[in-house]
């Protein structure tokens, strides 16, 4: 089956998709991964009146100026570890995105895997998301399942992380909008949004997110909490405490409980966490080049940065031209 310019292996799958559907194409010899999104459809058919026709259009035209906003975005600031976005583009009535197709490793059990080994996936999570906050963009669905971790050439393990289709900017957010995040890793300002509709989302609730992951890699599991609720966010909205494993190292165990503080105006910021690492706030460096003053960052990220889809590979431009370029009618 052909999908616009990609010939599909296989089929698409909704396993983990949430409301998409995802596999693996091929383009000029070369497998890559793609996911249809289920919403919006562009209207094709004309079993619609003109009206409505018009008004799907419309919001089309909407979500694709947003999407090319937000993937152009996420290009700009990836650092090897932000998968880039090759593609994004409108076949008949679908809307797809093509990245490179990641050979990944488990991390199911992450207690299998050296201590230092952990803190560095930490370390790289930390600095993706960082750089992601300051590109203004709020993730707003960490979870493991949207970070691929790799082996690369020298034995590290890196973390890449994915899907940034729920990506979306403090005041771009309509009170009316909803937050598209797993229940496990929702921060409890997001809970207490959708039950009251109320209350400001900032990026603090990627801090809490990324909070919970660090506590599992490190400690193989969630921090533990009352069993009257099914998640974290619960618990705390209640009231009730978080208990972070006492057994984690004690710096990287500090970082982790302020990173989980209920209160998002008091929660530690992306920038403010470096320091637990023993790490300086990173600049515009790019990743591998030395920074006065900042040498052992630089060369911890040159390490375990995985230059495969480092944007000094390929023009930046070209990308942005694909973005920008290819959402015309195709029938």
């Amino acid at each position: 089956m052909q999908i616009g310019e990609y010939e599909l292996l296989g089929s698409l799958t909704t396993e983990n998709a949430g409301f998409s559907k995802w596999g693996f194409a091929s383009k000029d010899g070369k497998t890559y991964f793609i996911k249809e999104f289920s919403s919006p459809v562009y209207p094709i058919s004309g079993k619609m009146d003109e009206k409505q026709i018009k008004q799907k259009k419309e919001l089309c035209q909407k979500y694709e100026e947003k999407m090319k906003c937000t993937y152009e975005a996420v290009n700009r600031c990836s650092n090897g570890n932000l998968v880039r976005i090759q593609h994004f583009f409108r076949f008949r009535s679908r809307y797809y995105i093509v990245t490179e197709k990641i050979d990944t490793i488990s991390m199911d059990k992450p207690l299998n895997f050296p201590l230092e080994q952990r803190k560095r996936l930490c370390q790289i999570l930390l600095h993706s998301v960082y750089c992601l906050h300051r590109e203004g963009l709020i993730h707003g669905d960490l979870k493991p399942e949207n970070i691929l971790f790799k082996k690369l050439p020298s034995g590290d393990i890196t973390a890449k992380l994915i899907d940034f289709d729920t990506c979306f900017r403090e005041n771009e957010l309509d009170p009316s909008d909803e937050i598209h995040c797993d229940f496990v890793y929702m921060a409890p300002e997001t809970l207490i949004r959708e039950l009251n509709e109320e209350g400001e989302i900032t990026s603090a609730i990627d801090v809490f997110a990324l909070g919970l992951i660090f506590h599992k890699i490190m400690a193989g599991s969630l921090p533990s909490f009352s069993k009257e609720y099914d998640y974290p966010c619960e618990a705390l909205v209640n009231e009730k405490k978080l208990y972070v494993n006492c057994e984690i190292q004690t710096e990287i165990k500090n970082l982790i409980e302020k990173m989980l503080d209920p209160d998002p105006e008091k929660r530690i910021t992306l920038a403010e966490a470096f320091e637990y690492f023993g790490e300086e706030v990173p600049g515009e460096e790019v990743p591998g080049e030395e920074v006065p003053g900042n040498t052992t960052f630089s060369s911890f990220w040159h390490s375990l940065t995985d230059f495969q889809d480092n944007p000094r590979e390929e023009p930046q431009d070209n990308h942005k031209s694909k973005l920008r370029g290819d959402l015309v009618a195709k029938k």
